[in-house]
C-alpha cells in the first residue's frame, strides 16, 4: 500500500494538485513513522497490509474529528480542507462492511459461544479485518447481549 501511495504521490506531484500532494505526503510520513516503529521493535519485520489499514483509519479519524471541531466552530474553510483529505484518505481505505453484515457477524460468534464482550468483540474485529468501524461493533455487541 505504501508503494501505491508514493506512485500516486509523484503523480500529484506531476499534476500539481497541491491538496493531494499535501495528503499523500502526510500518509506517507506516517506509514514511514509506522514502519521505523515496527523496525525498531524486530528488525526483520516489514509493515503489512492491516498496519497499512490501521494507520489510514487512524488518519481518517483524525479528520472527522477536526471536521466536526471546525464545523461547530464556524470554521467552515478549515471543514472543507478537512472533508477533502478524508476523502482521499478514504480512497485508500477498503469499503467498510454493511451494519446487516455486521449483525450477521456478531450472532455467529455470539451463538458459536462467546458471551462476554471483551471476548466477543475481539473475534468480530479480527474477522473483519478492519473493514468495520470499532464503535459501530461494540453498540451492536451492545445490543445483541443486552
Amino acid at each position: 500500500m505504501l508503494s501505491k501511495i508514493e506512485s500516486d504521490l509523484s503523480a500529484a506531484l506531476k499534476s500539481k494538485e497541491a491538496e493531494k500532494v499535501s495528503t499523500l505526503r502526510l500518509l506517507v510520513c506516517a506509514l514511514k513513522a509506522k514502519e521505523k516503529e515496527k523496525f525498531a521493535v524486530s528488525p526483520e519485520s516489514v509493515l503489512s497490509e492491516a498496519d497499512c489499514i490501521a494507520v489510514l483509519q487512524k488518519e481518517a479519524k483524525k479528520r472527522k474529528e477536526s471536521i466536526q471541531a471546525f464545523s461547530s466552530a464556524g470554521r467552515d474553510d478549515l471543514v472543507k480542507k478537512e472533508e477533502s483529505e478524508l476523502g482521499i484518505i478514504e480512497t485508500y481505505l477498503p469499503k467498510a462492511m454493511p451494519r446487516e453484515e455486521i449483525e450477521s457477524l456478531v450472532a455467529e460468534v455470539i451463538s458459536s459461544g462467546a458471551t462476554s464482550f471483551p471476548e466477543v468483540i475481539k473475534i468480530v474485529l479480527a474477522r473483519t479485518g478492519g473493514r468495520a468501524d470499532g464503535k459501530a461493533v461494540s453498540e451492536i455487541i451492545k445490543s445483541k447481549l443486552g
